[in-house]
């Protein structure tokens, strides 16, 4: 069985970075980064970006990559997979590629919006650090910072884990889908 985990740290008033090439460790608390590397170390592959893929390249982990820029599935050795969401369908990706258990779905905005249009998150797991940007790329493009809670139980993931990870106020939330997804 294949879960996709939406996995992000975002500021206080829902942005992920500042700009396309800020990166989470330019701003992010020591806690943030633990719980991302230990969420991490259960994912069998991740989905993302072309940014997000160029600001934190790994040899050692299996990508999907998302760009407009690719006609059809493309691989780059053995590990990343090049696919044109608008062409390629999560079926194909997932054959293409053999996922299987926790894919993390990593960013940025686009694919966070692409995987939540298609209804395919089992898990959001997000951090909030408590900084302000007042602007920059939001988690999604089309549900507004303070609609966020709603937009997920429409969605049908209910609220589980809200703990606070530091003396500074990192909170760590998550939310799980009530019944599994079939197909």
């Amino acid at each position: 069985m294949i879960q996709f985990v939406l996995i992000a740290v975002v500021s206080a008033d829902g942005f992920i970075a500042r700009h396309a090439d800020d990166v989470p460790a330019a701003w992010a608390s020591a806690e943030e980064q633990a719980v991302f590397a230990a969420s991490m170390a259960e994912i069998s592959w991740s989905f993302m970006g072309r940014n997000t893929h160029r600001n934190a390249l790994k040899a050692e982990r299996r990508r999907v990559i998302f760009s407009r820029r690719v006609d059809a599935p493309r691989w780059e050795g053995e590990r990343w997979l090049w696919v044109n969401p608008a062409r390629t369908g999560l079926k194909e990706m997932i054959a293409l590629t053999g996922a299987t258990g926790r894919c993390a779905v990593l960013g940025g905005t686009g694919v966070y919006d692409w995987f939540l249009e298609h209804a395919r998150y089992d898990t959001v797991d997000l951090s909030i650090e408590p900084i302000r940007f007042e602007g920059g790329l939001q988690l999604f493009s089309r549900v507004a910072w303070h609609e966020l809670e709603r937009r997920l139980a429409e969605s049908g993931l209910e609220p589980g884990e809200d703990r606070i990870l530091n003396a500074g106020g990192t909170r760590h939330r998550t939310w799980r889908r009530a019944r599994p997804l079939i197909g």
